[in-house]
């Protein structure tokens, strides 16, 4: 009733008022921060870029402390939960169209030149096994070195006079030093 109205000073700050009050310490701060940054660091940068940097983080830090405030409303937070599930159900439906056309693309291209007689398929493209009498590992020499039996304390070579006179042979000893050394055994 006869209560006088609160000085200007003394009333809250509102709107833009108060997005000012915080913004000029915030970047008076990062300019603090961005100065001492420079000390530790062998560039210069000069003033206006650091007053420039000083003014974007500042920016970034009052949106964010704006966002924050905006989304602890229960409205405005289920608005952004709906927000987020769209767009991840929207790149997720990218993903799956993108995949339906490779897959489309690719079987069209693949009848395509199999119509020509090339072949696509991987066990087609894969070479035949070498004959036994033709694969340098079954030599005489060599072959000791793949003749194992699996028992159940572990592998047992079937010929151990055969793989003693492999490990004599100096190219093997060289071999099994360096695979050895590389295992760090």
């Amino acid at each position: 009733m006869n209560e006088s109205p609160a000085s200007r000073w003394k009333r809250p700050l509102r709107g833009w008022a108060r997005l000012i009050a915080w913004f000029v310490p915030l970047v008076g701060a990062c300019v603090v921060v961005l100065g001492a940054l420079d000390l530790t660091t062998e560039q210069n940068i000069p003033l206006s870029r650091r007053i420039l940097l000083a003014l974007l983080a500042s920016a970034g830090l009052a949106a964010l402390v704006l966002f924050i405030r905006w989304a602890c409303c229960w409205r405005n937070f289920r608005r952004l939960l709906f927000g987020v599930a769209c767009l991840i159900t929207l790149i997720a439906l990218a993903y799956a169209v993108e995949n339906w056309r490779g897959h489309h693309a690719w079987q069209k291209h693949r009848r395509e030149w199999e119509a020509k007689g090339e072949k696509i398929d991987l066990l087609a493209l894969a070479p035949l096994p070498v004959p036994d009498d033709r694969n340098f590992a079954l030599t005489p020499l060599l072959k000791p070195a793949l003749d194992y039996t699996q028992g159940t304390n572990g592998t047992f070579p079937n010929d151990t006079n055969g793989l003693a006179r492999l490990e004599k042979t100096r190219f093997i000893r060289e071999v099994l030093v360096w695979s050895h050394e590389d295992q760090g055994v």
